[in-house]
């Protein structure tokens, strides 16, 4: 899938909070993922995005010579962008392979693609790191012996939010991470 020139304007990645997901629906639409809105974070489980952007760096200089595409990872479910500004990361951007999925679930801290339930979805799923630069993270949830098979996906920001929960290990983080 070719990500449009309009996900690579730099006034867009401008405008967003570091280490935030934000959701593109199918019709263009932009959602935050660190609202505080419920009806922009909270969308219907059946919508999947067809991207999912996440701000990595604060430099805002790195924005003036234009944006570029670096893939650094792909799959059924899609592929996963690096975008960088200058030679240097400014964020991450997934576009999504929306026939694969089944839902979607977002919270302020994630985005959590779900495939359908097959026969490899009954055997216990193992989380395995997919990619992860400074405070973003990716994960794929299925079998442990089969890569080729379907996966969830799981795309986490680090924020402040995590060091207040039970187990962020989960997740992928330590309580010794510095941002």
């Amino acid at each position: 899938m070719m990500v449009p020139d309009p996900y690579l304007n730099p006034s867009l990645w401008r405008q967003m909070n570091i280490g935030a997901l934000y959701t593109i629906d199918p019709d263009g639409t932009v959602h935050p993922g660190d609202s505080k809105s419920a009806a922009s974070v909270y969308r219907p489980a059946s919508l999947i995005p067809t991207f999912v952007l996440c701000r990595i760096s604060e430099s805002t200089k790195r924005l003036d010579n234009g944006l570029t595409l670096d893939e650094v990872a792909s799959g059924a479910w899609g592929k996963l962008h690096l975008v960088m500004g200058s030679g240097s990361t400014i964020g991450a951007l997934m576009s999504v392979s929306s026939e694969v999925f089944g839902s979607c679930h977002r919270t302020p801290d994630g985005v959590h693609l779900v495939r359908p339930l097959d026969a490899s979805s009954l055997v216990a799923p193992v989380t395995k790191p997919l990619f992860s630069f400074k405070t973003f993270r990716s994960f794929r949830i299925g079998p442990a012996d089969d890569d080729a098979a379907p996966h969830d996906l799981m795309l986490t920001a680090k924020k402040r939010w995590f060091r207040k929960r039970n187990n962020p290990k989960f997740l992928g983080f330590s309580k010794d991470d510095k941002l």
